[in-house]
């Protein structure tokens, strides 16, 4: 896919949000409030709690039913805090193929509250395509159960390509296991509550594809919660609220989708083992330079006070080691530079 292009869900995405500002104004203009002022008793990495969302609908008379009003509200929470960065992080196709196939194992939950803004826009270069699922793009946040025993949950509003168009569909990862990988099989294991929900499709698949899915998803967040992520741009600060002079605050907010090339340079670098790996040089001391080859995966280590000997005082971090760059240089120092331009979306 050419980055100049604008990618296929992006026109899906932007209607959803006019069509919420034209449908639930009043309960947008709430949430906006509820955002700027901050919530007393939720987590921090939450933005905006569904529930509240629910709420609001039912008290500005709204009428749906259990799955319409779920995924109504999960876009209200959602674009009220994406609109004020528009962050859309556009995967380099051969990271994306990596991420894709990168199982997630026994990886702290905590590192996913590490995004770099509220709900960022995933965009991928090809679909992820597991059974029904074509997914082009899904947005990421986190939500909270208050229901015993109490957890955050990880979201993803995914963008389920059909004819036509793109279907908004809702994926939620209880985040209340010893590990990510643990928090993936009690998810698995649980059934859909509500009847004629899209995710009850969950019921019917197989284990295997689903954790391919959700693994696909949870690899391409974990890659914007690195210390470096290689991003072409930084992400936008989300705008000051001022009150004007009658005591209202007014927020402006970017007209357009901040367009933020990622892993790019790393496609360089693997396009570059491949390389190495198909066309030999053959120089050196007899030894082979072919790149040695192993399962791209997730590598933890601990930073900090006490990493070395009280682990309870360290943080953990994640970087991501690309199955064609073990074993070779392309890792250290600079990466090949790839100056990519994104086109800007109408």
């Amino acid at each position: 896919m050419n980055p100049s292009v604008p990618h296929p869900a992006l026109p899906s995405v932007l209607e959803g949000l006019r069509a919420l500002e034209k449908d639930a104004p009043l309960v947008e203009a709430a949430l906006q409030a509820y955002y700027r002022q901050g919530w007393d008793g939720w987590p921090a990495p939450v933005g905006i709690p569904i529930g509240i969302a629910q709420d609001l609908l039912t008290q500005h008379g709204y009428r749906l039913g259990p799955v319409a009003h779920s995924l109504m509200a999960s876009m209200l929470a959602v674009y009220t805090a994406w609109r004020l960065t528009k962050g859309a992080y556009l995967f380099d196709p051969l990271v994306w193929e990596e991420l894709r196939d990168t199982p997630v194992h026994k990886l702290p939950t905590a590192l996913l509250e590490r995004l770099p803004e509220q709900a960022p826009l995933l965009l991928f270069p090809e679909p992820l395509v597991v059974d029904a699922f074509q997914i082009d793009a899904a947005h990421v946040y986190f939500d909270y159960d208050p229901r015993p025993p109490a957890h955050l949950e990880l979201r993803f509003l995914c963008w389920n390509r059909f004819e036509g168009g793109h279907q908004p569909i809702n994926l939620i990862l209880d985040l209340d296991g010893e590990d990510l990988e643990d928090c993936l099989k009690k998810t698995l294991e649980r059934s859909p509550s509500l009847p004629g929900d899209p995710l009850a499709q969950q019921k019917r698949l197989d284990t295997g594809p689903m954790v391919r899915l959700y693994e696909a998803l949870i690899s391409a967040a974990l890659y914007l919660c690195q210390a470096e992520p290689d991003l072409s741009q930084a992400p936008r600060t989300p705008p000051a609220a001022p009150l004007s002079p009658r005591g209202f605050k007014r927020v402006r907010t970017p007209d357009k989708p901040h367009l933020i090339a990622t892993g790019w340079r790393w496609g360089a670098a693997i396009r570059a083992a491949r390389e190495a790996r198909t066309h030999p040089t053959g120089k050196g001391s007899g030894r082979s330079v072919t790149p040695h080859v192993r399962r791209a995966h997730w590598h933890l280590y601990w930073v900090g006070e006490g990493s070395r000997k009280d682990r309870s005082k360290a943080r953990p971090e994640v970087r991501w080691v690309a199955a064609t760059l073990v074993g070779r240089d392309y890792l250290e120092g600079e990466l090949p530079a790839t100056i990519r331009k994104v086109k800007e979306v109408q």
